[in-house]
């Protein structure tokens, strides 16, 4: 698949949960992706990443490290 020049772009950064929020709101993000590490057993997601999921107007793509 090829997109036009200046459909694709990315951000890479380390934030806190709600400048994640506000940066993806602001650009108009389609998709978060974002790490998180092993959760509890008691947890599917751990708070950070289940923090974004839970608020986040787009999706979001939880990658295990």
């Amino acid at each position: 698949m090829r997109f036009d020049d200046g459909r694709v772009s990315a951000v890479i950064r380390q934030a806190h949960l709600h400048e994640i929020l506000e940066e993806a709101k602001a650009i108009g993000a389609d998709l978060i992706v974002m790490s998180s590490h092993r959760p509890a057993m008691k947890t599917i997601l751990g708070s950070n990443a289940g923090h974004v999921v839970r608020y986040a107007k787009c999706s979001v793509l939880v990658v295990r490290a």
